[in-house]
């Protein structure tokens, strides 16, 4: 394991499938967001003028090696109030995909479509949680936590994506009120990838004028029905998975991609960007629609907001390469930034403006404005780390926040495990590409505090790593608590 990655004390390797943290790093002085960010590579060249050639980034008033920039060698403690959460998505759990009303999704006709998922299983029953939604809430309660994220399926209020179906709001009720008896407070996640399929065929995310109003009505009717409380929303959780994974490489639904022989249609040149741009711009509507009724009296009263991002720690896979400092930062900027920067500061990174040209769907004005400082948190997902290797020239396809194949060409090497010797950048979970690495968790805290700011507060909102064997039916193994933390 690289011993880069292991600065995180044991306490912090509990075994939690999602965190709730507010980032609280001790500092003696408090400075704006702005002017406590980390420039990217491009702003600090074009902006603060600093050495590209040397590697160099605008951090703490003054530019600086990337590698130099790092984190500071105080220790990330849990405070006294930190809270754990667990969460879920409505489509991996609830089951009953065709009782009270409840409409078909794209992961409904994505799971039923042969091939597409392994051993050809649906979510047509999953855990049954649409009928053992009791028994489960007290699971829950029995593990102590303090709060339980969960998405909303959108075709189960909304079965053609407008039309509400009232059976479904009132089991999310019910719900709701059995878990807040049970003293978990529940924060919902509004998309979790189940699109209702009927907006699916009138263009889905590819459909801006649509889609976009489409989301803000619907965002709009939760914060209604449930702003009483819930008071902690995500608008949309991973929104990478479902672009890109969903519009580039066919893996996930819609199952769109450009290799006829993977997926019927699709254009992974394009149409993941166009996604990407209707999601931000549902995202800045929905968030004008809450804090319109987030004020004294409002339906809504003190309602927060965020989006939930996954970032996976990009570590230089040789520590004294220049070039792979260079191409670990620009991938973490692309990644990351391609979702958070137009939410805290109105527009894409530079990095992925200059890697995707043309491709990228420009913002107007009116469209920054809504977009510039959209979230009241930051939500992180966290789970694993990769080692980055250069390549390729600057910019490349890594830079287009995509997601990132090890020996795809016109990229820069993404790799968990060591070119030669095979050896993996932390302990293998239960599920391979999960390698427990809790130390570029705490990496990956400090660049995002850095660049957006140690004002914004922050949630862990996933993290954790299966053990080996611990789902095995016939003999399972027991947790695994210091990997599962990873």
């Amino acid at each position: 394991v690289d011993p880069a990655l292991l600065l995180l004390p044991p306490m912090l390797m509990a075994a939690v499938v999602a965190l709730l943290v507010p980032l609280a790093l001790a500092r003696e002085t408090r400075v704006p967001a702005l002017a406590a960010s980390r420039a990217g590579l491009v702003e600090s060249v074009d902006i603060h003028h600093c050495n590209m050639s040397r590697g160099e980034v605008f951090h703490h008033d003054q530019c600086m090696r990337a590698e130099l920039a790092g984190t500071p060698s105080e220790l990330l403690l849990l405070p006294p109030d930190f809270q754990f959460g667990v969460a879920t998505a409505s489509y991996q759990i609830e089951g009953a995909v065709d009782e009270d009303g409840r409409g078909p999704s794209i992961w409904d006709t994505f799971s039923h479509t042969p091939g597409r998922t392994r051993d050809g299983d649906t979510g047509d029953v999953a855990i049954d949680h649409y009928h053992r939604w009791r028994e489960d809430t007290a699971l829950i309660s029995a593990l102590g936590v303090q709060w339980y994220r969960m998405s909303i399926a959108w075709p189960r209020i909304m079965p053609d994506g407008y039309t509400v179906n009232q059976a479904g709001v009132d089991w999310y009720r019910r719900l709701v009120r059995t878990l807040l008896a049970a003293n978990v407070q529940p924060m919902f996640t509004l998309y979790h990838w189940d699109l209702p399929q009927a907006l699916e065929d009138a263009g889905g995310w590819r459909n801006a004028s649509m889609i976009v109003p489409a989301f803000k009505a619907y965002a709009a009717f939760m914060f209604r029905e449930f702003g009483g409380v819930i008071k902690d929303w995500v608008t949309f959780n991973e929104p990478a998975s479902f672009v890109f994974m969903g519009h580039g490489t066919g893996q996930h639904a819609p199952g769109r991609c450009s290799d006829r022989t993977r997926c019927p249609a699709g254009n992974s040149s394009t149409e993941p960007f166009l996604a990407a741009h209707s999601v931000l711009l549902s995202h800045a509507h929905a968030v004008n629609a809450l804090r319109a009724m987030s004020g004294p009296g409002g339906a809504c009263e003190g309602c927060r907001v965020g989006m939930a991002n996954c970032l996976q720690w990009s570590q230089p896979l040789v520590p004294g390469s220049l070039g792979d400092w260079v191409a670990a930062e620009w991938r973490m900027e692309a990644e990351m930034g391609i979702w958070a920067d137009p939410v805290i500061f109105g527009d894409w990174p530079l990095v992925v403006r200059e890697a995707v040209g043309d491709r990228l769907p420009r913002f107007s004005a009116e469209d920054r404005a809504l977009l510039r400082g959209s979230v009241d948190y930051f939500g992180l997902n966290y789970y694993t780390s990769h080692f980055v290797h250069q390549r390729m020239d600057r910019p490349n396809d890594a830079d287009t926040g995509q997601y990132t194949e090890p020996d795809q060409p016109g990229r820069d090497m993404v790799v968990q495990r060591r070119p030669g010797t095979g050896e993996p950048i932390g302990p293998v979970g239960g599920t391979p590409w999960v390698m427990a690495t809790p130390g570029g968790l705490r990496n990956t805290l400090v660049w995002v505090a850095e660049r957006y700011g140690y004002d914004l507060p922050l949630y862990i909102t996933e993290s954790g790593c299966s053990s080996p064997g611990e789902s095995d039916p016939a003999n399972p193994a027991p947790p695994d608590d210091q990997r599962r933390g990873g």
